[in-house]
């Protein structure tokens, strides 16, 4: 049979390691979070998502992400997929829908990655006017800011990077007051740390 066909027995099981590893060690830390099994649909899901980035070739690009559905609580839910797991500040059990996510407010409830990926400069990030955020580092004196208009940015910058960053902008999905400074920004904090990226800095909105 096939590795990338999971096949499920009457009784609702999985037979069988069909499993990435990456899928499955996640499934375990949720599940030990929980506190007890996820659904063998649910555990389909999942691997059937992380399977479905690496076919595309997308899954090296994922740096820091937590899928934020699924996991039965809260605790799970916060279990990052790759990367380092975000710091909840404030969020309680109630706040969580394995269906539908979670839902803060991006002031007095939210998660924080720390954002130190920003080494140099200042950019303001504004998504739909429903959340602002201010990112600024130690050093650099220019400044700049980000309004996004079109949730589906963050898709082309997942998918494309740098490229997916240019097109989203011709595109109409999201604008700045100084795009000069802003890519003068960017271009200082990828001489910085090579590794940076634009996908890694939005990752941590």
């Amino acid at each position: 049979m096939p590795n990338n066909i999971i096949k499920m027995g009457g009784n609702g099981k999985v037979i069988g390691n069909f499993f990435t590893s990456e899928a499955a060690a996640y499934i375990k830390s949720i599940e030990t979070a929980d506190g007890q099994a996820l659904e063998p649909q649910t555990k389909i899901a999942i691997n059937t998502f992380i399977r479905g980035c690496k076919i595309d070739g997308n899954w090296d690009a994922i740096k820091s992400s937590c899928i934020l559905a699924g996991a039965r609580t809260l605790n799970g839910a916060l279990i990052s997929l790759k990367g380092t797991a975000p710091t909840n500040v404030n969020f309680i059990s109630s706040d969580y829908n394995r269906a539908t996510g979670l839902k803060g407010d991006g002031s007095s409830k939210y998660l924080n990655f720390k954002l130190q990926n920003l080494r140099w400069g200042e950019i303001k990030v504004n998504l739909k006017n429903s959340y602002e955020r201010n990112f600024k580092s130690k050093e650099g004196n220019l400044s700049s800011n980000i309004f996004i208009k079109d949730n589906s940015f963050f898709k082309d910058l997942l998918f494309k990077g740098e490229l997916g960053f240019a097109e989203s902008y011709i595109n109409n999905k999201w604008e700045t007051s100084n795009l000069s400074n802003l890519l003068k920004i960017l271009l200082k904090n990828q001489q910085i740390k090579k590794k940076i990226g634009l996908i890694i800095f939005f990752q941590h909105l």
